[in-house]
Order: C-alpha cells, then structure tokens, then sequence
C-alpha cells in the first residue's frame, strides 16, 4: 500500500516541475511580446513619419495651376 502512495508522490512532483518550468517560458515569452509590440510601435511611427514627409515633398513637387 505504501508504493502507490509513493508513485503518486512522485507523479506529483514531477507535474508540479512542469507546471514551474512552463510558467517560467510563458513568462519569458510574454517578456518577448512585449518587447516586440513596444518595437512595432516605434516602427509604425517611423513609418508614418516617412511617409508623411515623402508625402510633404511630393506635393511640393507638383505645378502651379497656371501652368
């Protein structure tokens, strides 16, 4: 009687290591998509910035009505 106790003992422990090991990856993964989101952020607004200026010279390059 006392070897289930002990299997279920260990089966415990070893889920209780992976619940721990894959806490600690989903954390370090949120980390990650957190990084990466505030570096998409910093990226579209270059992108907007460029484009507007590109705009801006675009339509600088455009003929006055009277021609």
């Amino acid at each position: 009687m006392n070897k289930p106790l002990i299997e279920i003992e260990t089966k415990i422990a070893f889920l209780d290591d992976s619940i721990h090991c894959i806490n600690k990856t989903l954390y370090k993964q949120q980390q990650q998509i957190d990084t990466i989101e505030k570096k998409l952020d910093v990226l579209t607004q270059m992108f907007r910035e460029i484009r507007d200026s590109v705009s801006d010279i675009s339509n600088g390059d455009e003929k006055p009505p009277h021609y």
